[in-house]
C-alpha cells in the first residue's frame, strides 16, 4: 500500500512540476483553470471466472454486470497552445457492480425431473481515489476532445454473494453436503473483503466536453462532459475481472485572469451557384441574401470573434435534357443469322404466278354497298381490263379485282353461269335479316349486269343467314366480319379458276433489314419515327416516297425487323439507294434526328445476267386454293392445282412448300396445322428433295384485320426454281 501512494505522489509532484515549466513567463498569456467536477458513472464489468479465491460457489462462470456509482473531485488545467491544454483532475470514484448467471438445471419436485433456474449474484463494492493527468484538444469554438489515463488506489473492496433457487417459484429447497433438507432456497451465501484485490487500478480515459460561459468576461464556465474510462487492472489478481464506466456530468471552471473579447471584420465571401431549371426559357441572375458568420479564436487571454460576410449568387440557366439517338443496321439471312455491315442484292428473274381466287366478297356491318376497297370499273374501263395484265402484284390486290375478273371470264364465256349466294352474320343487327342478305346478293349482281353487261338469267340469286360452312364460333368479332358476305359459284371452273401472271420478279437477299436502335431521352420520350426511303431529300417529299415506316409514342424498340421482299419491285424500279433515319421528339419539345445513312444494294438484271453469262433461273410461285377453317386435306380444284404444278417441275428444279395460317388459334397449333397442309402438298408432289415448311403465324402473309387476309394466309405457297441453261 505504501508503494501505491509513492507512486501516485511521485505522479502528482512530476504533473505539477511539468505544469509549472509550462507556465509562460509573462502574466496574463496563460490562462489557468481550476475546478470541480462531478460524474454518473455507469459500470460494465467483464469477467471469466468460476469462484473469488477461497470463496465457495458453483457458478458455472461469471461473464458480466453492471453497476452505477459516481466520480467526484477537482481539476485544474494549464493550456499549451491557443488549441492544446494539459488537465490534471484527482477525485474520488465507484466502480462497483453486480454480476449474475443464470444456470438451468433439472430438479426433483414431488419425485417427477422438471426444468429449473438457479442464480449467482456477486456483488462488488469498489471504490478508488486516483489522479487523471489529461491532455485536451481545442476542435472549434468551446468544444474539446480529451484523452489520458486514470491511476487511482484502491479504498474500498467488498463483495457479497449468494446462490439462490428462481425456479421452480416456490416449493423446491437446497440439500446440504449429506443430502439433508437446508430448508432454505439459498446458499453459499458470503461476504467479506476480496481476497488478492488490486490496490492499484489504472484506466485509459478518452472523452468531450463543452464550455458554456456562465459571466460576461468568460472567467466562470459550465461544462457538460462525457468520459469513457477503460479498465486495464483486474479487480482481482490472478482473474479476468475488469471495469469500464461511461461517465457523465458537468464541472465548473475558474479562471482568474479574465478574457479579453475582441471582434474582427473578417473577409467576405461571395460564391455563385450555377443551376439548370427546366421552369425557364433564358438565362436569369439572383442575388443571393446575405449573413454574417462568426468565427471564434482564442489567443492567450483574448477571445476574437471574426464577423465574416457571406452571400450566395445563383445563375439559372435553362434545363438541357440528355437526348441522343442513334441507329445501326443488319442483314438477317433465312437462317436467321445476323450479318453485320450488309450489302443487299436485289435480283431479276422471269416469274409464273399462280394465285387463287377467293369466291367470297365481304361486306360491313349491317350494310348491303360493296366496300370501297373492292376496284369497281366504270363501263368505260370495263371494256379495257383483261386480268392478264394483272402482274407484279399480290394475290390480295388481284383479290379487290375479283368482281372485274369474274366479270370478264363471263364475258369470255357465254355458257357459264354465277350463282350468287348472300349471307349474314345472324347476330346482332343482322339477326335472321334474310332481307339484307337478299341485298347484298343483288348489290353484286347489280355490278356485274350493269358494268359487265352479262344477263340476268346467267345470274341466280340465294340468300340465306349464315354461311352453309360458316366461320366458328359465330359471336367472335373476326368470325362476324367473315360470315358477313357473298359466296359466288359457277357451273363453270374457269370462272373462279385461279389467275395465272407471267410476271418479272425481284429477291433481295438476305431477306431482311434489321434496325436495331438507340434512343436515350432524359426528359422522357414524347414520340419516334424511323423511315427508310428512297430520295436524300427530307422535306415533303420525304414523306411521298417513303416505303417504310414505323412510329410510336412509347418508348423506343431496341429492334425493328423489316422484310424487304415486301418492296422489291419499288426498290428494283428506282435503282436507287435506300436512306433510312430515326427522329425522336422528347417532353422538353427538343428535336433530334440520327445521321441519314444508307443501305449498300446491288442490282442484277436479266439482261445483264445474260450478258455476263452468269446462272439465273425460272422462279414459280403457286398458291393453293385457301384451306377451309382448321383443315389440311388437299380435294377438288387444289388437288388440280397441285397435279398441274406437278407437270411443271423438271428434274433439276428446287421445291419448296410452305404452309401457313392466319392469326387465329395457338401459335403450336397453327405451327403444326401449316406443316400438315405442306405435307398434304408434298405427298402429291412427290419431290424427294423438296424442302418442306410449316409456318404457322409466325410469318402472317397479309394483313389480319380484314377478314380476306384472314382466308389467304390459310394458304400453301409452292416455289419452284428451275435454273436456266
Amino acid at each position: 500500500m505504501r508503494k501505491s501512494i509513492i507512486v501516485i505522489l511521485l505522479l502528482q509532484i512530476l504533473t505539477f512540476n511539468l505544469f509549472s515549466q509550462s507556465q509562460p513567463a509573462s502574466t496574463g498569456e496563460a490562462r489557468a483553470s481550476y475546478g470541480l467536477f462531478g460524474h454518473f458513472n455507469l459500470n460494465q464489468h467483464s469477467a471469466d471466472f468460476q469462484k473469488l479465491p477461497g470463496v465457495p460457489n458453483c457458478c458455472p462462470k461469471f461473464e458480466s454486470g453492471s453497476g452505477t456509482g459516481f466520480t467526484i473531485g477537482l481539476l485544474y488545467e494549464l493550456p499549451l497552445s491557443d488549441d492544446l491544454q494539459l488537465g490534471l483532475r484527482l477525485g474520488y470514484s465507484s466502480i462497483g457492480g453486480e454480476l449474475k448467471k443464470t444456470e438451468p438445471v433439472t430438479i426433483i419436485k414431488s419425485g417427477t425431473p422438471q426444468a429449473g433456474e438457479f442464480e449467482h449474484t456477486l456483488n462488488a463494492s469498489l471504490s478508488n481515489i486516483g489522479i487523471e493527468p489529461l491532455i485536451g484538444w481545442r476542435l472549434f469554438n468551446n468544444f474539446t476532445i480529451h484523452a489520458g489515463f486514470r491511476a487511482g488506489y484502491a479504498l474500498t473492496g467488498k463483495y457479497g454473494q449468494v446462490e439462490t433457487i428462481v425456479k421452480p417459484a416456490s416449493g423446491a429447497t437446497f440439500l446440504d453436503s449429506l443430502g439433508n433438507d437446508t430448508h432454505s432456497r439459498t446458499r453459499n451465501a458470503f461476504s467479506g473483503d476480496l481476497k488478492d484485490a488490486s490496490t492499484l487500478y489504472l484506466s485509459a480515459i478518452g472523452g468531450i466536453s463543452y464550455e458554456l460561459p456562465l459571466n460576461s468576461d468568460e472567467t466562470l464556465m459550465l461544462v457538460p462532459e462525457a468520459f469513457y474510462s477503460f479498465g486495464l487492472t483486474p479487480v482481482v489478481k490472478d482473474l479476468k475481472w475488469d471495469v469500464s464506466s461511461i461517465r457523465a456530468g458537468l464541472a465548473i471552471k475558474y479562471s482568474p485572469i479574465y478574457r479579453i473579447i475582441e471582434k474582427q471584420k473578417g473577409k467576405e465571401q461571395i460564391d455563385t451557384v450555377i443551376i439548370s431549371s427546366p421552369a425557364i426559357a433564358q438565362k436569369t441572375f439572383k442575388t443571393g441574401m446575405p449573413r454574417i458568420e462568426t468565427e471564434t479564436l482564442y489567443s492567450g487571454n483574448k477571445k476574437i470573434i471574426i464577423e465574416n460576410y457571406i452571400r450566395t449568387d445563383t445563375i439559372i440557366n435553362p434545363k438541357q435534357y440528355l437526348l441522343t439517338a442513334s441507329i445501326d443496321v443488319l442483314g438477317v439471312d433465312s437462317s436467321g443469322n445476323e450479318i453485320p455491315n450488309p450489302e443487299f442484292l436485289v435480283e431479276e428473274f422471269i416469274s409464273t404466278g399462280m394465285h387463287p381466287l377467293l369466291n367470297y366478297i365481304f361486306f360491313d356491318d349491317n350494310s348491303s354497298s360493296i366496300p370501297s376497297r373492292y376496284n369497281l370499273l366504270s363501263n368505260s374501263d370495263a371494256d379495257n381490263f383483261y386480268y392478264s395484265k394483272l402482274y407484279n402484284v399480290d394475290a390480295l390486290t388481284i383479290y379487290y379485282q375479283i368482281l372485274n375478273v369474274i366479270g370478264r371470264r363471263l364475258k369470255d364465256n357465254p355458257d357459264a353461269n354465277l350463282k350468287v349466294v348472300g349471307c349474314n352474320s345472324n347476330i346482332k343487327e343482322e339477326k335472321n335479316n334474310i332481307s339484307l342478305s337478299r341485298k347484298r346478293a343483288e348489290s353484286v349482281k347489280g355490278y356485274l349486269t350493269s358494268v359487265w353487261g352479262i344477263s340476268d338469267k346467267r345470274i341466280k340469286i340465294e340468300v340465306r343467314n349464315l354461311p352453309a360452312k360458316a366461320s366458328t364460333p359465330i359471336d367472335e368479332p373476326d368470325k362476324i366480319e367473315e360470315n358477313r358476305r357473298v359466296e359466288l359459284y359457277s357451273n363453270t371452273n374457269s370462272i373462279l379458276e385461279p389467275v395465272v401472271t407471267k410476271d418479272t420478279l425481284y429477291i433481295i437477299k438476305p431477306e431482311l433489314t434489321r434496325f436495331k436502335l438507340s434512343v436515350k431521352s432524359e426528359a422522357g420520350l414524347k414520340k419516334w419515327q424511323l423511315d427508310a426511303f428512297i430520295t436524300n431529300q427530307l422535306a415533303t417529299s420525304e414523306s411521298q416516297n417513303s416505303i417504310f415506316r414505323k412510329n410510336g409514342i412509347d418508348d423506343v424498340p431496341e429492334i425493328i425487323d423489316w422484310v424487304l421482299a415486301d418492296n422489291s419491285f419499288q426498290i428494283f424500279k428506282s435503282k436507287q439507294k435506300i436512306n433510312y433515319k430515326l427522329s425522336v421528339d422528347d417532353l422538353s419539345k427538343q428535336n433530334i434526328e440520327s445521321n441519314v445513312q444508307n443501305l449498300k444494294i446491288k442490282f442484277r438484271t436479266i439482261e445483264q445476267k445474260k450478258i455476263e453469262r452468269l446462272a439465273d433461273k425460272e422462279i414459280d410461285r403457286y398458291s393453293l386454293i385457301l384451306f377451309d377453317f382448321d383443315k389440311s386435306e388437299i380435294i377438288d380444284e387444289n388437288l388440280r392445282i397441285v397435279n398441274f404444278i406437278k407437270s411443271r417441275i423438271k428434274p433439276n428444279s428446287n421445291v419448296k412448300i410452305s404452309g401457313y395460317t392466319d392469326r387465329t388459334g395457338d401459335v403450336d397449333y397453327d405451327r403444326e396445322l401449316s406443316l400438315k397442309r405442306a405435307r398434304s402438298a408434298a405427298n402429291i408432289l412427290k419431290q424427294p428433295n423438296s424442302e418442306v415448311l410449316g409456318l404457322g403465324r409466325d410469318f402472317l402473309l397479309y394483313n389480319n384485320d380484314i377478314p380476306e387476309g384472314r382466308f389467304y394466309c390459310r394458304t400453301v405457297n409452292i416455289t419452284v426454281e428451275t435454273p436456266i441453261k
